[in-house]
């Protein structure tokens, strides 16, 4: 059976910080998303309120 080499870190380096750039921009899209779900809910909230009064 052979040892499994281990490759050199500076492999690894580049495409982890790719993945995070990615992920982070994920992160940003769905914190917007989150911003834009919120103000929806409240201008239909805001909406219904003046409706009932």
């Amino acid at each position: 059976m052979r040892p499994i080499s281990s490759a050199p870190s500076a492999i690894f380096v580049m495409p982890m910080m790719a993945f995070i750039g990615v992920r982070i921009s994920w992160d940003m899209l769905a914190r917007k998303s989150d911003f834009a779900w919120d103000a929806c809910s409240a201008f239909s909230t805001a909406f219904m309120i003046s409706v009932m009064s």
